[in-house]
């Protein structure tokens, strides 16, 4: 296996990271939101308009979880050496 491959093993390690890029995602996301949301996106219930910074880092990482369930293949591959069978 080769580089990050090599996580796999651990899937509690794969999680951990990412959460870590959900959080680094967000946080642009957030302050778009944020100054856009309420001029372009008006018709939003007020509940949406007014998300906080954890609430939106908590939906990336649910979202990234809810991929892995519906899709699970996707990023599950093993590897075969050619020649052997």
């Amino acid at each position: 296996m080769q580089g990050l491959a090599k996580f796999t093993i651990f899937p509690v390690i794969g999680w951990l990271i990412s959460a870590v890029f959900a959080v680094l995602i967000c946080i642009p996301l957030h302050f778009l939101w944020s100054w856009l949301g309420p001029i372009y996106f008006s018709f939003v219930p007020a509940v949406y308009l007014n998300m906080g910074f954890w609430d939106m880092a908590g939906m990336l990482v649910l979202i990234g979880f809810i991929k892995l369930i519906v899709f699970p293949s996707a990023l599950n591959r093993t590897y075969i050496e050619k020649g052997s069978k």
